[in-house]
């Protein structure tokens, strides 16, 4: 099930928020944070999206990032 959460504020607490409450629940769940420094919740573990020259399309990247995750549960912004 793939979760999007919008809006103009707060959406990167909201997807922090959202992953936590399920892994608690021992869900299996990968939530992905946009912005300058983006990351990927997956299995308690940040990892940080490395990104070239600041330049990146934003659908192709949360593309490639919901293939590559493997979780019940995908919360991104």
């Amino acid at each position: 099930m793939n979760i999007i959460i919008e809006g103009s504020r707060g959406k990167s607490g909201t997807v922090k928020m959202i992953t936590e409450a399920l892994e608690r629940r021992n869900k299996s769940v990968m939530g992905k944070i946009t912005g300058s420094e983006a990351l990927v919740f997956y299995q308690g573990k940040k990892n940080y999206i490395k990104r070239k020259n600041n330049r990146f399309l934003l659908d192709k990247e949360n593309k490639d990032i919901l293939k590559k995750y493997k979780a019940e549960f995908k919360v991104i912004e």
